[in-house]
């Protein structure tokens, strides 16, 4: 078994591919924030709660990958 020196810069790529990524989720999440406060009062009280779920899902999904990317960026 051989093990596999990983460099610095192997990963560049992916880790950038993964930044455009957060950067589409965060302006679908603006987006869809905008999306329930315009239209929230015609939603029904089960999909308000639905979408302030899903955005809250987002959010967290969006900062914790951010994280990590500025970690690695960082080189912690």
């Amino acid at each position: 078994m051989t093990a596999k020196k990983q460099l610095l810069g192997d990963d560049v790529e992916g880790w950038a591919s993964i930044a455009d990524a957060l950067c589409r989720l965060k302006m679908a999440t603006d987006y869809a924030a905008e999306f329930s406060e315009i239209y929230g009062k015609y939603m029904s009280t089960d999909d308000r709660v639905e979408m302030a779920g899903m955005n809250t899902k987002f959010n967290t999904i969006y900062y914790k990958y951010w994280e990590k990317l500025v970690k690695k960026i960082r080189g912690i």
